[in-house]
Formats: structure tokens, C-alpha cells, sequence
């Protein structure tokens, strides 16, 4: 994962957090063009700024001609959204106009302040248009109420709202920066504030309850903390997402447009282009230019008359992430075969090649896990409900993965601790291939149990398991444990892997609806194991599991991201005092550096 932790070096640097770019003509030329010319992107952008302006006025109009106050409608996020969409759009548009009319920007001087407005508006809407409609559908939705006065509008705005800035962030050239987070997370804080100063004076929704959102109620602030928390990391996630977007786009656009031609950087000027004797040729028909790189990924070259750039080759940002997936999307990263075979048994915080430390450190997390699942089971078995439902939660069978994953990793080091090292020159053996799937499947399945529980399922009035304190257990304790699992570890989390989450989800969707087909009842007698997975209104479940995918793939990368975090920081921190034979094969021995 060093393309990773390279990409992190480069885009974790002050100038990056700041609003330049050396080609200010990515703000005005789509990503798709092979031409310079602003008028493609000038007219989609305007016709998705009509498109927003359309969905924004017929839901003021609705608030207007209903029997509520008009003033209603700025107290919810979803309108807040919707401002955005119209003012990022519009800011599109406004920069694609400016140019049109007076002529390129120049690449010397710092951009303008309307397109540095634009390049902040994109930055927030893009990722809080997706979180509004994963919000809306999956934890709001109820089919006899809805937020807009006309339920088609409700579509308009909680799904075409994300259909619009998706299309304008794939039809963009624009990069996406990791800092520049910094932007929807403090909108979205503005937002929290606003919620919290609109509830202590006073303010109600239309229907006269003290709460925007019911899950956002500031008279009970313990769940809502939790659940702003939750969507804070969910938001961090959808940039997160947004920057894979981007980078996505810029590769395959690279694969699929060919620039034949030469383009002079002289931003200030006319736009002139010379037809270069060769695709991808170092000399053009009409000077010699020599090359040399900008740090921040542009090609440039300079010839006798000044700046020209080889652009048969789009300019695309954040390479390494690039290379990153170019090695990750290999069938060999499909499999279950490392080249170092300590790594699943020795924690990347040790300068030494002993088993024991981990071993030790396993042990501990595997009982703490038996403690709760026993404790989770026992409550089941003495209470008047059949021990039997105990095991159609997914929670429960989150809890079953945590003992199996940290159970073969403590057979993994004990067999090491026995045995010996494992051999490099040879497959790993079944058990370390069961650890990897495992713990492959049980964290991001932890994390997403935590998040699923306190954002949609929780409830101050009844809780899944049969004591306050254990619900705590298994629903908190369980993503600590996986957690520090995942942090004291060494072996990589490879990208194709989140088959191995994914299979697990699927299988447990495929349960919960045969569960529902053969006439399964949950405790309490309802025809459901989760109300918002309920088979006999298949719309909404449907989509709740496909957003439950999407956040199960979005918590595997962050897995990836804490993988290659602690490695990072292990590298910094931890200095090898000793020289170790790295032959795998024979007992462990040291011997000592000569420095």
C-alpha cells in the first residue's frame, strides 16, 4: 500500500488545503472533451443549473400553497442541499460563462475568486447530496409521510438531487482533494449548530414536534450525538467516495480520449494548437520542446517560443491512488497467497520475530469475545423467548464471526509459537488462509453492525439484546475488539478482498428473506428481523440493502486506509534493533547488527 501512503504524503501538505491548481482550464473543460473549447461543458452545466432551479421552485412553490408556513421549509437539510445544488451549478455555469465570453483564465496568475467559489460549492455539494439521499431513504423514508408535499417531488429532491452533482462531478476535470474535506465538514457542522440554537428556542417542525428530525432530537442528546457522529464519519466516507470517483474518471477518460494535437499554455492568449508529426512525438512541426514536471502532476515542455504541453495524454491527478488500483485489480490479489508469511503472526509494532507478544495480545481479545457472546446467549436462554431467535441477528452472527476470526489468529500464532515460522517457499497453510478471510469479513462487518444499530435500530426503549449493558457489548465493544485486532496487526487488506464482506451480507440477505418466506417472526412476533428490512414492503428494504452494500464496500476501504495508517506510523516509530534471517523456514534466531 505504498501508492496509498504516497498519496496521503503528497495530498496531507498545506498547499493542498488551499484553493490554486495549475491548470485553471480543468474548471471550464470537461474531462471528455478533446477540444479546448468551453461551450460542451457550458451548455450541460447550464442545463443541469435549469434542471436544479425547476426541482428548488416547485418544492418552495408546494411550502407556498400548502396550509404550513413557507418558513418551514428552510429548517431541513434536504433544502439546505438544494441551495447548494442551484449555487454550485450556477457557479459552474457563471465560470464556464466567464471564460466563453473574455477569454481564457491564465495559468499565472491565482485563480479567480468566483471559480474558487465554484471549486468550494463542488467540494460540499457533492458529497452531501449523496449523504441526503442515503440519509432520506434508509433512516427517514416512511411511506405515509414524506418530507415534500408531493411524493414524486420527494424522488425529485432526495434521489435526482444526487443524479444532478454526480453528473457534474463526472463531467468535470477538476481534482477532488483529500483536505479539502475540511469543506463539507464544517457545513455540516454550521447545519448541527443551526439544529441545536433552532431547538432551545423554541422552533417545531410542521407537524409541532420539537425536532427536525426525529433521530436528530436534541431533548434526548445522548443517541443524538451518536447518530451526528455517525453521520459525520459518513460524510467523511462520501468524500472519501467522491475522490475514487474522480480518479475513476480521469482514467477512463484517459484510456478512451486520444488528444492528436499540441496546445499552448498561454492561457492569456488566443488558443492555439499545432498538429504534432506523431502521436505522443517529443517534436512538433513547428518547434523542439524539452520536458520537465510540475509536482503537482502537470506535464509541461518548453520549446523556443514558450510553454506547450503533450496533451495526447490528459492530465490526471493523484496518480498513485491510479497505481495503486492498477496492482490491487490483479487476479492474483483475488487470492490468499503473501510472500511473508510472518506477517499474520508477528505485529507490525514488534522489533522481533516472536510469536509470543501477539499470541499473548490475541488470547486476550479471543476471550474477551467468548465472555460476550456466552453472556449474549445465556440471556437468551433464560429469558421466555426461544434461544432460537438468538441466532437470526445479524448482530449475533457478527459476534460468531468475531470468535472465529480472533480464534484462528490465536491458533495462527500458537502454531508458530510450537511449531516454527511458517515457510516462505510454500502456500500458506488452510488455517492462515481462514484467519485472512475472517478477519477480512469481521471487521468491516463490525463497524457496519455499530454503525446499523445506533443510526437506524436503536431505540431508548427496547434494545436488541436483554440487558442495557451487554447491548452496549455487542454493538460497541465488538467494532473495539476488531478494531484493535486490525491495528496490532501486520498482513496487508487487499482491495478485491471486500468479496469476502460482501458474500457474507449477501448470504445473510438471502436468510433474512427466506426467514421471512417460511413465516420466521422476530421475539416480539413481527413478520420482520429488522423493521427496516421488512420483505412484505420490498421497495424500501430493497434499497436499505443496497445502501447497506455501499457502506459495507465504503467501511472495507477505510479498513484499507487504517491498514495502510498503522503501517505508516509503525514504519515512523519502530526501529529493528537487530538483523533477522529472513529465512522463514528455520527456528527463530537473531543476531546482533553490527550498527
Amino acid at each position: 500500500m505504498n501508492a496509498i501512503i504516497k498519496y496521503f504524503k503528497q495530498e496531507c501538505t498545506l498547499y493542498m488545503l488551499g484553493l490554486e491548481h495549475p491548470n485553471p482550464s480543468d474548471f471550464y473543460i470537461s474531462v471528455w472533451q478533446k477540444s479546448r473549447s468551453t461551450v460542451p461543458l457550458l451548455l450541460w452545466r447550464a442545463l443541469l443549473l435549469i434542471i436544479s432551479l425547476a426541482i428548488i421552485i416547485t418544492s418552495f412553490s408546494c411550502y407556498i400553497t400548502s396550509a404550513f408556513s413557507v418558513g418551514y421549509w428552510f429548517i431541513y437539510l434536504t433544502h439546505w442541499g438544494l441551495v447548494l445544488l442551484v449555487a454550485s451549478t450556477g457557479f459552474g455555469v457563471a465560470t464556464s460563462a466567464s471564460v466563453y465570453f473574455y477569454g481564457p483564465l491564465s495559468a499565472d496568475l491565482k485563480l479567480p475568486w468566483y471559480v474558487k467559489t465554484f471549486w468550494v460549492l463542488h467540494n460540499v455539494s457533492v458529497p452531501v447530496a449523496f449523504l441526503i439521499t442515503i440519509f432520506y431513504w434508509t433512516v427517514l423514508y416512511d411511506a405515509d409521510f414524506q418530507e415534500e408535499m408531493d411524493r414524486r417531488l420527494n424522488i425529485a429532491v432526495h434521489a435526482v438531487n444526487t443524479l444532478i452533482m454526480l453528473l457534474m462531478l463526472l463531467s468535470s476535470s477538476h481534482p477532488t482533494r483529500f483536505l479539502h474535506m475540511i469543506h463539507p465538514f464544517l457545513f455540516a457542522l454550521t447545519y448541527m449548530v443551526f439544529g441545536i440554537i433552532y431547538y432551545h428556542a423554541g422552533g417545531i417542525n410542521q407537524l409541532g414536534d420539537r425536532w427536525i428530525y426525529a433521530v436528530v432530537n436534541w431533548s434526548e442528546p445522548g443517541p443524538t450525538i451518536l447518530v451526528v457522529f455517525v453521520t459525520g464519519l459518513l460524510l467523511i466516507s462520501l468524500h472519501l467516495v467522491t475522490i475514487g470517483l474522480s480518479v475513476a474518471r480521469d482514467a477512463l477518460a484517459k484510456r478512451i480520449i486520444r488528444h492528436p494535437v499540441t496546445v499552448d499554455l498561454d492561457e492569456n492568449g488566443d488558443l492555439r494548437s499545432r498538429t504534432s508529426n506523431s502521436y505522443r512525438s517529443k517534436t512538433y512541426n513547428s518547434r523542439l520542446c524539452t520536458r520537465f514536471s510540475r509536482s503537482q502532476g502537470v506535464d509541461f515542455e518548453y520549446g523556443n517560443n514558450g510553454p506547450c504541453v503533450d496533451v495526447s495524454m490528459p492530465v490526471v491527478t493523484m496518480s498513485a491512488i491510479i497505481k495503486y488500483f492498477k496492482q490491487e485489480c490483479k487476479l492474483l490479489m483475488l487470492g490468499l497467497e503473501h510472500p511473508k508469511p510472518s506477517d499474520f503472526y508477528t505485529s507490525v509494532w514488534q522489533n522481533t520475530r516472536s510469536s509470543v507478544p501477539l499470541l499473548i495480545w490475541r488470547v486476550l481479545l479471543f476471550l474477551t469475545s467468548v465472555g460476550i457472546v456466552i453472556t449474549s446467549f445465556s440471556f437468551y436462554i433464560i429469558s421466555p423467548f426461544s434461544a432460537g431467535y438468538w441466532f437470526i441477528y445479524l448482530t449475533h452472527w457478527g459476534l460468531s464471526l468475531m470468535i472465529a476470526s480472533t480464534g484462528f489468529a490465536v491458533a495462527t500464532s500458537a502454531r508458530v509459537y510450537l511449531y516454527g515460522p511458517i515457510s516462505a517457499d510454500l502456500n500458506l497453510p488452510w488455517y492462515v488462509k481462514t484467519f485472512w478471510v475472517l478477519h477480512n469479513v469481521s471487521v468491516p462487518v463490525a463497524f457496519l453492525i455499530t454503525v446499523f444499530y445506533w443510526t437506524l435500530l436503536y431505540n431508548v426503549d427496547f434494545q436488541e439484546e436483554m440487558d442495557r449493558g451487554l447491548d452496549i457489548a455487542v454493538h460497541a465493544v465488538n467494532t473495539l475488539i476488531m478494531m484493535l485486532m486490525l491495528m496490532s496487526s501486520s498482513h496487508p487488506t487487499r482491495f478485491l478482498h471486500m468479496i469476502h464482506p460482501f458474500l457474507f451480507a449477501l448470504t445473510y440477505v438471502v436468510f433474512s428473506a427466506v426467514y421471512y418466506l417460511a413465516g420466521g417472526i422476530n421475539p416480539l412476533g413481527d413478520p420482520w428481523i429488522y423493521p427496516v428490512v421488512n420483505w412484505s414492503d420490498p421497495g424500501p428494504t430493497i434499497l436499505v440493502v443496497f445502501v447497506t452494500g455501499l457502506l459495507l464496500v465504503s467501511l472495507h476501504f477505510i479498513t484499507i486506509g487504517l491498514s495502510a495508517a498503522r503501517d505508516a506510523l509503525a514504519n515512523r516509530i519502530i526501529r529493528p534493533s537487530v538483523t533477522v534471517h529472513l529465512d522463514e523456514n528455520v527456528a527463530l534466531r537473531t543476531q546482533t547488527a553490527n550498527t
